[in-house]
């Protein structure tokens, strides 16, 4: 909602006018753009879906941009700043009309004002792998007479095999990635003159996820338990999370992303609930599996885990918050305590851990993973740090 009782009346109306104001200044920068032929499509931008029982899931963008690419070992900063501008500075190609393909079933989609597409294709591909993809194809653009150019695509698609044991469901920000968003100018220069390869994962997180995704403590172990990210992050990083999880040997999955927009019913984010909604949406596509929640202390991720926990308890099995204050633990939220204890009553743990090492010896506990898998997180985290305690 825009003007939110939050929002005092100064903040509101500055609100209300930006909403009245930014959208059409950007509708009428896109028709010039149009005009001097710098709004042909050029790029068809795939995120990783799933299939589920509600079919296979799975979302796009349209854009006049090229492609970022992924960054070199020896990037220098004003490359990196470079990559940062071209990001956000996307150029949407709304109404654009791409078709998707798996097998026989073809559905085609138009993509929103922003140039997003999101669909599902009602079918179930066949049991060959647990990742397979859907064939793009930029079909044209409505109200627009001339041919597109032909740029077509693959959208990787994650098809969980029978013998999952379970799903993981994942915050990014201070869960996986170190942001420094504690400390302002070291959360600055990783957020402009950063790349995938500068930033670091937390220790330990490699080697625990590999185990909960593969039941094994070795990198080389085959996927088997389906893995889900979920992040207020915009869309626009997708390209330097996904490069991220990949080159430090995180296993990749689907990212399910905020969209920014400014119009009457929202004003740039909605805050942090929408990722309540896409978790319930993919606990609902996989009735079948438990889930274990991993997020993070600063985020009201604990809060938003323990309300998905009372809507859906015979799949959610635990809860795993990283403390991202572990030394100082008069600035952990109180909402977090109350989050624990909400879902201790619904039989649910909720573990609050200083590291990767914590979260491993719970989950080892609990039967998620190997003992040989805790030990390789346990040496992958180091000595213990005698300050953080032990974990509640």
């Amino acid at each position: 909602m825009i003007g939110s009782a939050k929002d005092g009346p100064l903040k509101a109306a500055l609100k209300r006018l930006a909403t009245w104001v930014i959208p059409p200044i950007g509708a009428g920068w896109r028709r010039l753009k149009s005009h001097m032929g710098l709004m042909t499509p050029r790029t068809l931008v795939a995120y990783r879906g799933w299939a589920g029982a509600g079919g296979v899931r799975l979302r796009g963008r349209v854009l006049a941009n090229p492609p970022v690419q992924t960054p070199g070992p020896h990037a220098r900063w004003w490359s990196n700043l470079r990559d940062t501008w071209r990001r956000w500075a996307s150029d949407e190609i709304p109404d654009a009309i791409v078709a998707a393909q798996m097998g026989e079933t073809v559905q085609v989609i138009t993509c929103d004002d922003q140039g997003y597409f999101d669909a599902r294709l009602p079918i179930r591909p066949e049991d060959v792998g647990f990742w397979r993809h859907a064939d793009l194809e930029l079909r044209g653009v409505l109200g627009h007479e001339a041919g597109a150019p032909e740029i077509s695509g693959e959208c990787p698609i994650m098809d969980p095999m029978p013998d999952a044991r379970f799903g993981i469901i994942s915050d990014i920000d201070d869960t996986v990635i170190e942001t420094g968003i504690t400390h302002l100018l070291t959360a600055i220069r990783l957020t402009f003159f950063s790349n995938a390869r500068r930033r670091k994962p937390l220790k330990g997180v490699a080697p625990l996820y590999r185990a909960l995704h593969t039941g094994a403590a070795e990198t080389g172990g085959s996927p088997r338990n389906p893995i889900f990210y979920i992040t207020s992050s915009a869309w626009n990083l997708h390209d330097l999370i996904d490069d991220f999880l990949r080159i430090n040997d995180i296993p990749v999955g689907p990212i399910r992303m905020q969209a920014l927009r400014i119009d009457r019913h929202q004003f740039i984010k909605s805050g942090h609930r929408h990722k309540l909604e896409k978790a319930l949406g993919i606990v609902d596509d996989f009735p079948h599996l438990p889930f274990l929640l991993v997020g993070d202390s600063g985020q009201h991720d604990a809060a938003l885990y323990a309300e998905l926990a009372a809507l859906r308890p015979e799949q959610i099995k635990a809860i795993v918050i990283r403390d991202v204050s572990p030394d100082r633990p008069e600035l952990r939220p109180a909402l977090v305590d109350e989050a624990q204890r909400r879902a201790a009553r619904l039989g649910v743990p909720m573990w609050v851990v200083p590291d990767s090492a914590a979260a491993a010896a719970h989950l080892c506990d609990g039967g998620w993973i190997s003992s040989s898998a805790r030990a390789a997180i346990e040496a992958a985290c180091g000595p213990s740090n005698p300050l953080q305690g032990a974990p509640s």
